[in-house]
């Protein structure tokens, strides 16, 4: 699998940001997904008003053509790098996504 990401940040309680109208899947969800249909993993780390998220996300992801050349090509998974939420990771470890981000 390749994994692509993003990752910058701000720290806070509330929930980070995904880029709007995107199909993202939790890691575990993604991850499952991408082995059954043989594609590769894109991994966007993200945090709440992270300003390189936000500008990533207005500048370069809010481009449908863009939107739609990732969809084709990745399984889509978003990791909250402020998230107390575990997930597994395929060697079986069980972290939480703030400690893998």
């Amino acid at each position: 699998m390749v994994f692509a990401g993003l990752l910058a940040g701000w720290s806070t309680v509330v929930p980070a940001d995904p880029p709007k109208d995107w199909p993202f899947l939790p890691f575990d969800q993604a991850w499952k997904r991408a082995e059954q249909e043989q594609r590769d993993l894109f991994l966007y780390f993200g945090r709440h008003v992270c300003p390189s998220c936000e500008q990533t996300n207005r500048e370069s992801l809010s481009d449908p053509r863009v939107k739609d050349a990732y969809q084709a090509h990745y399984v889509l998974a978003y990791v909250d790098a402020e998230s107390g939420n575990r997930l597994r990771l395929p060697s079986g470890e069980r972290i939480t996504e703030m400690e893998w981000a």
